[in-house]
């Protein structure tokens, strides 16, 4: 068995498939009478090009995208480029006193996102955690419709905003990743998000996180008996928005893919991870490091200092070897000098020396010293005089 390097495909025909199948590994599949344009079309959206191009226009010229709607939606829902994460799981129970819940998230996220999360260790560091909210009630009472309870799809927020101040975002200054799961309430019982005429239990906010909500069962309700949750059925929903997160390709509707046994991507997924995160990690830096050029060069007598500086030669030297990198298609190695270039330019440009000078220009400057020179000045300008003459008589000018 021949194994395809890191960031290739291989392309396999094959009697035994009627349609183009994307494997597991780097291998694409085909019978022999598929149309060539198809499948260039297809290889084409495998590889992410539209995405990879989008992404770079987008970041240098803000307003312009690409013309591929869907590749545009893609990517205003992934959350902005870091080298860390923190993703957060909170559990919401409104009625702890009516609804007791059985369930430890911690064992959920260990067996089903972990595995992804070290899959992608190279691309971002992640942090999970956990935590349980109670007595915490919707800001509107869902409208009932027939036997259920119904909020819009844009009415995610009626559980969201009562708990942004409450979900943990000051813990750290990484972006965090939020997955909401709440407790319906036995009031309420079943409650789902209503979405292109389908009645659906997960949602997700754009760059932020999702929604799902848990509705436990009348038995739970009515006799106090504890509800226990299916780990499966909620994890689920959460690592496919997880994907769309942190945009890992879908590419269900376009061709067959060959199913999967655990939460870990494909290679060709993880290939693809790899080239957006090398487009926006390299892109940043080129944007980081020409915007702290063009304020340097507007603040007058400025001193930069060596830690600055040396960050400022790393993250340039970086940025040349990610192109040097990708010349010789080594993928990895591209990926980790745009890491470097990623976070030099980012510690450059929030130095504190740099904001403290940003703050205080010129005009501030004279505003402050003017006041605590110019009493001083005004005798010694004075006195002058006094020694021009001085100077006259004695040597007689």
């Amino acid at each position: 068995m021949v194994l395809t390097p890191l960031g290739s495909l291989q392309l396999i025909e094959t009697t035994s498939v009627d349609d183009i199948i994307a494997g597991i590994g780097r291998n694409i599949y085909f019978p022999p009478n598929t149309d060539i344009k198809l499948l260039m079309d297809s290889l084409k959206r495998l590889l992410q090009t539209d995405a990879l191009s989008d992404s770079m226009i987008s970041m240098l010229n803000p307003g312009n995208h690409s013309d591929d709607q869907q590749v545009v939606t893609e990517r205003q829902r992934r959350v902005r480029p870091s080298s860390d994460y923190n993703v957060l799981l909170t559990v919401v129970n409104p009625e702890p006193e009516k609804l007791h819940v059985s369930w430890k998230p911690e064992i959920p996220l260990n067996r089903y996102l972990q595995p992804l999360l070290d899959q992608l260790k190279l691309i971002s560091n992640f942090s999970v955690q956990s935590q349980w909210l109670y007595l915490i009630d919707l800001v509107q009472k869902p409208p009932k419709l027939n036997t259920t309870f119904v909020l819009d799809k844009n009415h995610a927020q009626y559980i969201i905003t009562p708990l942004e101040k409450k979900l943990g975002s000051g813990v750290s200054r990484n972006p965090c990743i939020h997955f909401v799961v709440y407790v319906t309430p036995c009031s309420y019982i079943p409650l789902y998000f209503h979405e292109n005429n389908q009645l659906t239990t997960a949602m997700m906010s754009a760059r932020w996180g999702g929604v799902q909500i848990l509705n436990a069962n009348e038995m739970s309700c009515n006799e106090s008996v504890s509800f226990i949750p299916d780990d499966l059925s909620i994890m689920t929903p959460i690592i496919t928005q997880f994907h769309s997160l942190i945009g890992v390709p879908n590419m269900s509707n376009y061709m067959s893919l060959m199913p999967l046994k655990s939460s870990t991507l494909r290679k060709w997924q993880l290939d693809s991870m790899y080239r957006l995160k090398i487009i926006e990690q390299y892109t940043n830096t080129r944007i980081t490091l020409t915007s702290l050029s063009r304020l340097l060069g507007e603040i007058s007598n400025i001193v930069i200092i060596e830690e600055v500086g040396k960050a400022v030669t790393e993250s340039v030297e970086a940025a040349i070897k990610v192109l040097q990198c990708i010349e010789k298609g080594q993928l990895e190695e591209a990926l980790e000098y745009s890491k470097i270039a990623f976070e030099t330019s980012e510690f450059a440009f929030t130095h504190p020396s740099l904001l403290a000078l940003l703050y205080f220009p010129d005009d501030q400057k004279y505003a402050v010293y003017i006041p605590l020179f110019l009493p001083v000045m005004i005798p010694v300008l004075m006195s002058l005089k006094g020694v021009k003459n001085w100077i006259q008589l004695k040597y007689k000018i």
